[in-house]
């Protein structure tokens, strides 16, 4: 899938979530929809062509070189640390956000022909008990 499809997903997700949380548009639903459209971008910065990939080339490269295309930033275990990273600097909140959108890019990924064939129906029963768990934490320490 090329950006503006992982994007557009992800500006459904944020505003999703802005409605779901009742956030008001001016300031913290902007943030929030942003981090969730940049979220749905950034597993593709493992290829330096992508999008987010040539206006963050060293690091995209650096990812590039350890990881392969579809690898590491497409997997939950990626999902996971980005919501650890934002748990760690105390703004979980954004983190969730962020979680979405990097989520919103793995599920429409999987429609693709080469990464969804037969690995859809393990990752999806993984990919909801991970935003059920999730959910919980973030709502339990809320």
């Amino acid at each position: 899938m090329n950006y503006r499809i992982h994007a557009l997903t992800g500006s459904l997700c944020g505003l999703l979530f802005i409605h779901y949380f009742s956030l008001p548009l001016w300031y913290k639903g902007a943030v929030i929809y942003s981090l969730v459209v940049i979220g749905s971008l950034l597993p593709d910065i493992d290829i330096p062509t992508s999008y987010l990939g040539r206006r963050l080339k060293p690091l995209s490269i650096l990812i590039n070189l350890i990881f392969s295309h579809r690898g590491f930033t497409h997997s939950l275990l990626f999902c996971f640390f980005v919501y650890l990273f934002s748990l760690i600097i105390g703004l979980e909140f954004y983190g969730v956000a962020v979680v979405i959108g990097v989520f919103s890019h793995i599920l429409i990924d999987l429609l693709t022909k080469g990464f969804g064939s037969n690995r859809i129906l393990s990752i999806l029963v993984e990919a909801v008990l991970f935003l059920c768990h999730v959910f919980f934490i973030f709502f339990l320490f809320s």
